[in-house]
């Protein structure tokens, strides 16, 4: 039967992400569509992945929602391989079954940014507030001035004025 290939779509919701319990994304509705093609002794995997992703914002820690599109190509094959392969699954000969919803989860979780922030100005005004106040060298109390310190180490400013120039 090679060149058979059956489709699948499912669509993944808060509860399907709160049930994998990563720390990096428990929000979303994503639809996935999986492509199984049987080839001669093996079958191809196609996933495409659509839709919003929900991770806290590395800035203020609100929810902000990611858009995730995503392609991979697997190949399953039946045995007791090596799980180390690169886009090779191993599916155990007796039970013949293969559960993508680690699969899944695994491909929208690699398409979020390394920078997870919501545009400039649409962070939350008072948590943005506290960290200008750390930024200011103070105790991210938001006034900016600083309460903690009389004086600071020269080498750490120096480093703080590469750091302005590359705004």
């Amino acid at each position: 039967m090679t060149g058979d290939t059956l489709h699948r779509e499912y669509v993944l919701t808060d509860s399907f992400f709160e049930s994998i319990d990563s720390p990096v994304l428990d929000k979303g509705n994503v639809t996935a569509r999986v492509d199984v093609r049987r080839l001669s002794h093996d079958f191809e995997l196609t996933i495409d992945c659509d839709g919003v992703a929900v991770v806290p914002c590395d800035r203020c820690l609100d929810d902000v929602p990611v858009s995730i599109h995503t392609h991979e190509v697997l190949l399953a094959k039946l045995g007791d391989g090596d799980g180390d392969d690169d886009g090779i699954i191993w599916v155990d000969s007796p039970d013949g079954v293969l559960n993508v919803a680690w699969h899944l989860f695994e491909s929208i979780a690699l398409a979020l940014p390394c920078k997870r922030v919501h545009p400039d100005g649409q962070c939350n005004e008072e948590m943005a507030a506290r960290l200008h106040g750390y930024e200011a060298g103070g105790d991210g109390g938001g006034d900016g001035e600083g309460t903690g310190r009389k004086g600071t180490d020269p080498r750490w400013d120096a480093l703080k004025e590469l750091l302005n120039n590359n705004k």
